[in-house]
């Protein structure tokens, strides 16, 4: 029964945050890699967005990091997201440990997918443990699909920081748009986006939403990912077991 809820949690964990999380928020991005500097005249919120979703398209890997500030992520009524890190390669491979609650009782787990198999981490003796194909969490999820549909869904995009360094962009997406991630969205609802962009690349490095998606969530959650090392890794080692 634990063994099967922990499954869950980390196949909808991480086509939430893997997937959804992070390429929605990619995804709010798009262009080239033409520096900033080259062009000193006014850029739009669009184009910084369709610039960086452009860059973002070109990266091989990067290192993810999700936390809660308030709150955390309910992806059913038994199983919510406290927290996530680790290595994503091409959206198809990808190294990530988290920690949960499963009916309020805390877990910390993890799941391994490569080319060749895909694991999971036993939270009761730590012990990684291999499982069906069929359950790869990435197979839950298209990310190109994904990327067009939220893409077009986010409004309202104004710069509220610029700086020698980095954009700062703020935009709402509807809870809608969340419906295959987190059960029962709230009709007619938005939740807040803060993405933060590099100016030497495009980049996005931080992406903050806050608001709560669904009832179970709190008024003021607020969830926080960052995005780094990119393209440091080339592929994800199998565990030891």
């Amino acid at each position: 029964m634990i063994q099967n809820n922990i499954l869950k949690l980390s196949n909808l964990m991480i086509t939430y945050i893997v997937v959804n999380l992070i390429i929605i928020l990619l995804s709010c991005n798009s262009s080239s890699n033409t520096n900033i500097y080259e062009d000193e005249k006014y850029i739009s919120p669009i184009e910084i967005l369709n610039k960086s979703s452009k860059s973002i398209e070109k990266l091989n890997s990067f290192y993810l990091d999700l936390s809660h500030e308030n709150g955390f992520t309910f992806i059913s009524t038994n199983l919510s997201l406290i927290s996530a890190k680790g290595y994503i390669i091409n959206s198809e491979e990808l190294n990530i440990e988290f920690s949960g609650l499963i009916g309020g009782i805390p877990i910390k787990s993890g799941v391994i997918v490569t080319n060749q198999s895909t694991y999971l981490k036993n939270p009761l003796n730590e012990i990684w443990e291999k499982i069906p194909e069929n359950l790869n969490p990435i197979n839950f999820f298209d990310p190109s699909e994904g990327i067009s549909n939220i893409l077009n869904d986010i409004s309202k995009p104004q710069i509220t920081e610029n700086t020698t360094e980095k954009y700062v962009i703020n935009g709402i997406l509807p809870n809608k748009s969340l419906a295959s991630i987190v059960p029962e969205p709230i009709e007619e609802a938005n939740i807040e986006v803060l993405l933060t962009i590099r100016k030497s690349d495009f980049l996005l490095s931080k992406a903050i939403l806050i608001g709560k998606i669904n009832n179970m969530e709190q008024d003021n959650t607020k969830r926080i990912i960052k995005l780094s090392k990119f393209n440091e890794i080339i592929s994800i080692p199998l565990p030891n077991q």
